[in-house]
């Protein structure tokens, strides 16, 4: 049998995107072998194998298509441009390969499963599973084919397997410090194709009145680690005044009996929030879910099993041969999805009145920084972008802060709760700031500095503490 692997060929540097052929090269290295040992030829796209191919500029210039992003949008899911993508799917994926008997797909566009079918394609379509805490990765799949659903069915993990080691994960997570009860955001990356609906972004700006938390409870935003400049973030945290931005580990964070539910955008925390048994609720219904593609079904997670001849002779057949174990999953991607040597932690933030706690690298204040610092210099950390955030638990409501910048310039500083302003002028020396907090279990502050901002040290001074008393005003 010849099996044409394929990935979204309108993902491409073309329109402003990082293509995906790295990712199905690493996917033939991996299945070529496996399929060949059974008699079976893995194919990819000849035309299609550089992000830059000259079928899509020729393409795009053909239908005025600009290279921009808004066009991988149109493409991507836009029902008026599906009979151009099927003639791309007919004419340059499948004629040049004398045709395919399976196609296998990774994360493929919503108008690229539905040109395939039309096509009398059979599809396999899969990606990175949702859950990603357990000690391997999975994958994931769904297919359009009955015959191919009952393998997948075959092969499924089913959820009680990653349920019970979110159980055995929460049992050996050290308490949480004490925290308000929160409702938890999970942040995205801003070109996630899971938050396309109706061929645009989704943005939070337009979900706002679904994102208030609960009375008594804070809006507890998670940045994704590699989601930067985090727009929704910052849009979010501006939006609510009892938003509070948190640097600790998501699955910390799932463990965590404070929080209370989940929100997000299309996160696939929603699906491992489940499992940890916290509430969830997705506010998109993306394009390429199973509600607009029913022709393809539900994914069915898979484990490494999915990469041994076993698992393709019994669709395909084929004569087995001894064959090495699978690699684990995980080791396959670049990225450290979920991973961690020790069960994740939420460091206390508790701040006595006493020793000045030093914010350089290596220093014991840096459990105090949030969300906005770049990396930890030699003697302190600078501010990074237009805001950064602190994190204490103080047990004094005194605290000086010790900061210095390149230049002059003005600081603004919001304590949350309370909602305390206070607006000041540095210099380039060395400064030190002097702040009365309300009574908090845990505090947020978050310094806006007209210029680059350094914060060398933290402390909590004793109750009577003489200080210069500035004006202080309310948000």
């Amino acid at each position: 049998m010849r099996v044409c692997l394929l990935h979204d060929i309108f993902r491409a540097e073309l329109f402003g995107q990082g293509g995906q052929n790295h990712t199905s090269a690493m996917l033939e290295q991996v299945l070529a072998p496996v399929l060949a040992s059974l008699g079976h030829q893995l194919v990819r796209p000849p035309a299609f194998i550089m992000d830059r191919p000259p079928v899509l500029r020729d393409f795009a210039a053909a239908h005025g298509l600009a290279h921009d992003v808004g066009s991988w949008l149109r493409l991507y899911a836009d029902p008026a441009t599906l009979p151009l993508v099927r003639q791309v799917l007919r004419e340059h994926v499948l004629a040049p390969i004398d045709g395919a008997d399976l196609v296998l797909g990774w994360e493929m566009s919503p108008n690229m499963l539905r040109g395939l079918a039309g096509l009398g394609q059979k599809v396999i379509e899969f990606n990175l599973d949702s859950v990603r805490f357990c000690p391997d990765l999975f994958l994931r799949a769904r297919s359009n084919d009955p015959a191919i659903v009952a393998w997948l069915d075959s092969y499924a993990v089913p959820d009680a397997m990653p349920r019970a080691y979110a159980a055995q994960l929460m049992a050996s997570m050290p308490p949480p410090p004490p925290h308000p009860p929160a409702t938890l955001f999970a942040g995205q990356v801003a070109d996630d194709s899971s938050l396309i609906e109706g061929g645009a972004f989704a943005r939070v700006q337009d979900h706002q009145a679904a994102l208030a938390p609960d009375i008594g409870e804070i809006l507890l935003l998670k940045p994704h680690p590699h989601g930067a400049p985090h727009p929704g973030i910052r849009w979010l945290h501006a939006a609510h005044k009892q938003a509070r931005i948190t640097p600790d580990n998501i699955y910390a964070l799932l463990a965590a009996p404070f929080v209370r539910r989940v929100v997000t955008l299309t996160s696939s925390v929603a699906t491992e929030a489940a499992l940890f048994g916290k509430p969830a609720q997705r506010l998109v219904t993306p394009d390429q879910a199973m509600a607009k593609l029913p022709e393809f079904g539900a994914y069915r997670r898979l484990d490494a099993r999915f990469l041994t001849p076993a698992c393709w002779a019994a669709l395909l057949g084929g004569r087995l041969s001894a064959a090495p174990p699978p690699p684990p999953i995980a080791r396959l991607f670049s990225r450290p999805w979920g991973r961690f040597t020790a069960p994740p932690a939420i460091p206390s933030r508790q701040l006595a009145a006493g020793t000045p706690r030093h914010c350089g690298a290596g220093g014991d204040g840096l459990v105090h920084l949030g969300f906005g610092w770049a990396a930890p210099a030699a003697e302190c950390s600078w501010t990074e972008g237009e805001f950064a955030t602190l994190l204490l638990a103080p047990q004094s409501t005194r605290l000086r802060l010790t900061c210095r910048a390149a230049t002059s310039l003005k600081l603004e500083i919001t304590i949350r709760p309370g909602g305390q302003i206070r607006r000041i002028e540095l210099g380039a020396q060395p400064t030190d700031i002097d702040l009365d907090l309300p009574p908090a279990t845990v505090l947020e502050l978050t310094l806006r500095p007209s210029a680059t901002l350094a914060l060398e040290k933290l402390q909590a001074l004793p109750e009577n503490t003489e200080s210069a008393r500035q004006v202080i005003t309310k948000e």
